[in-house]
């Protein structure tokens, strides 16, 4: 019969054991640093849409503003022209809020959706030749709106405190 001599056993384990403890320890130590990093990255991208979003939807509402304001000291016939104004920060805004889906909670993704469908309506008014000046002081109101809702997420989402006034201007 064969017999196992355990004590080379036991000299064997005690001697590939440390070499073994350390292997394990440092792959548990690279996945964890690995995930931690991957979640400090997704926590900066998300910071960093919910800025460009708020950024792109304050210079938006600018433009309608101005649009609006001077549509209406103006009469019918720059309001098309003036309208074509706001274009370029419209498409800023629509390049940022595509990522929406991938960075927003819930209240930022549906006052950023229900502003793109707005702007999709209204550039189709536009370009149908419908008068659109009140609905151009409608968005820009909608607009702000928007704003709000990304600005109280981020804040919500990066655990700061409520900002001391309130965000929504008349």
């Amino acid at each position: 019969m064969c017999g196992v001599d355990w004590t080379m056993v036991l000299r064997f384990v005690e001697g590939v054991s440390p070499f073994l403890g350390a292997l394990i320890g440092i792959w548990l130590a690279a996945h964890l640093a690995v995930s931690g990093f991957r979640k400090q990255k997704t926590i900066e991208r998300r910071a960093d849409w919910y800025e460009r979003v708020h950024r792109d939807l304050v210079q938006l509402k600018s433009a309608y503003a101005m649009a609006a304001v001077l549509a209406d000291s103006v009469g019918k016939e720059l309001e098309s022209r003036l309208v074509k104004s706001v274009p370029e920060a419209q498409l800023t805004f629509i390049a940022s809020s595509a990522e929406a889906a991938l960075y927003a909670e819930r209240g930022a993704l549906e006052a950023v959706m229900a502003l793109r469908t707005e702007l999709e309506s209204l550039s189709e008014a536009e370009s149908k030749g419908q008068n659109t000046v009140q609905r151009v002081m409608e968005t820009a109101h909608q607009i702000q709106v928007a704003a709000d809702a990304v600005a109280t997420e981020f804040r919500a989402d990066m655990r700061m405190s409520p900002p001391p006034i309130t965000l929504m201007q008349s």
